[in-house]
């Protein structure tokens, strides 16, 4: 019943986009892509264990990309306020995302479910399990240290962040601030988010993931004071999906029981609804909101702002700067070797600076900071911006082929990942940092929730954790008796 209920859908959404076309309606338009959207939704929920990614990341679309002008149609305002090719852009690449994302999904079950049926069950001796059970203890005991260590060093460096906002103001943190501390500080607190990773990684008990994880949340709150809602959004996220893998992966605790599914469903509204009210308290203005329901429907009405961004982008498009080697899609790639430390130490190359400046907005291979500095001259160095989209930047790379190629990869990786997860330590804990910022794509770069596999943040503590985890286990699988090496059949 639901495969025909997306069946139909997905028809009237391609019978009423020529129809909006025809009789000039955007209302007709902006509903086919919300049906587009409600497919993908659907589809997700069909088989959640499965598909709990692409499943929350169609959420996040919505919430970033969807939710203003369907708010502003459902109260019966005009939406439309850009012009018509700009709109129309905006709409075109909406569905393309949504459509191919879904084909991706599809292909990735395709690949997942051969892999499964081919892939034989290995047999390991005694000696291998037993070593192995230790090899990850140890590898828990050092990325739990690290975490700690790191957290420590990463709440001073957002301490620092949060006392600058309160003498100046969160525009001139983006202009002008630069931290006072020590590199050293600032490296380690970089740490933080992976050895958290490798730590979840690690299948630790329930109650020993519930204080980290806990810590994790408080981690944003500095930002949530200098008025950035997103992070203690995206790493809640995180907590639930993480609880929600952990059940697809066992078969004895409880991850995500009633419990935690009631608590979900009334924190969610409530927490909502603070952080609508923050906002304009945070700002010193009356919200004139009476009722929760309009405290929730104003919170995704300005989160879906990334909308207005779409047409704003496309309007400047033609004036992005142009010069060898310019990429968005892979923008942050390109930056770190072009214009980090090692290419400025060997090759004098520029550096890029901190915030909103010039040789950001117009060398850097960015588009958010590149199109900001187009769109808003003045106004982005003084602090403002309109951030981006991988959408965004696919298209201008590679035209509406690179978006929906970008979407089918990115719909097969988010089915994938959950069979990822399950090959070994390294490969959870590389699905979880990816899970740290991959929801915030559709506001976000292309890749950027990829970017930590090139840094050395990301590399250092790994190979600590590693390190630590291989020195301590050699005695440990010296000391096992021969006679044990009998065959064990692990699933």
């Amino acid at each position: 019943m639901t495969k025909l209920t997306r069946y139909l859908l997905v028809f009237a959404a391609f019978a009423m986009w020529p129809l909006g076309l025809l009789i000039g309606s955007y209302n007709t338009i902006l509903t086919a892509v919300v049906f587009l959207w409600i497919n993908n939704m659907i589809y997700g929920f069909e088989k959640p264990r499965s598909r709990i990614i692409f499943l929350v990341f169609n959420f996040t679309y919505a919430v970033f990309l969807i939710s203003r002008p369907l708010i502003s149609m459902l109260k019966g305002t005009e939406w439309w306020y850009s012009d018509w090719v700009h709109l129309s852009f905006s709409l075109v690449l909406l569905s393309v995302g949504l459509i191919f994302m879904q084909i991706g999904a599809v292909i990735g079950e395709k690949i997942t479910e051969k892999s499964e049926r081919v892939a034989p069950k290995r047999a390991r001796t005694l000696n291998e399990i037993r070593y192995r059970e230790a090899y990850v203890r140890n590898l828990r005991i050092a990325a739990g240290v690290l975490f700690y260590f790191s957290f420590l060093f990463y709440m001073l460096m957002e301490g620092e962040k949060l006392l600058y906002v309160m003498s100046h103001s969160y525009l001139e943190y983006y202009s002008s601030f630069k931290s006072a501390m020590p590199y050293v500080v600032y490296v380690v607190s970089r740490f933080m988010p992976y050895t958290l990773c490798i730590f979840l990684a690690t299948y630790p008990k329930k109650l020993h993931a519930f204080l980290p994880l806990v810590l994790y949340v408080f981690s944003a709150i500095p930002s949530l004071l200098m008025g950035l809602r997103n992070p203690i959004v995206l790493n809640l996220i995180f907590c639930i999906v993480y609880y929600y893998m952990r059940d697809i992966y066992e078969n004895g605790t409880k991850w995500f029981g009633r419990f935690e599914r009631a608590v979900t469903a009334l924190a969610a509204p409530a927490g909502i609804i603070m952080l609508g009210i923050f906002n304009y308290t945070r700002s010193g203005s009356e919200s004139g909101l009476t009722s929760g329901f309009e405290v929730i429907t104003d919170f995704f009405y300005k989160q879906g702002v990334s909308f207005d961004v779409l047409a704003i982008a496309h309007s400047v498009m033609d004036r992005l700067p142009v010069r060898p080697l310019r990429n968005y899609t892979f923008g942050g790639f390109l930056d770190y070797f072009l214009h980090g430390n090692l290419a400025q130490t060997l090759f004098g190359a520029a550096d890029l600076g901190d915030g909103n400046n010039v040789v950001m907005g117009t060398v850097s291979n960015s588009f958010s900071h590149n199109m900001s500095y187009l769109a808003r001259g003045q106004d982005y160095l003084n602090g403002n911006g309109y951030g981006s989209s991988f959408l965004l930047e696919t298209y201008v790379d590679f035209g509406f082929v690179g978006v929906a190629l970008f979407s089918i990869v990115l719909g097969i990786f988010m089915i994938y990942m959950i069979k990822l997860a399950k090959k070994g330590t390294f490969g959870f804990a590389f699905v979880l940092i990816c899970l740290t910022s991959l929801f915030f794509a559709p506001r976000d770069a292309a890749t950027g929730w990829l970017q930590f596999i090139v840094t050395a943040q990301f590399w250092l503590p790994t190979a600590f954790c590693w390190f630590f985890a291989a020195l301590f286990n050699k005695s440990y699988s010296i000391g096992f008796d021969n006679t044990e090496r009998r065959k064990i059949y692990v699933v």
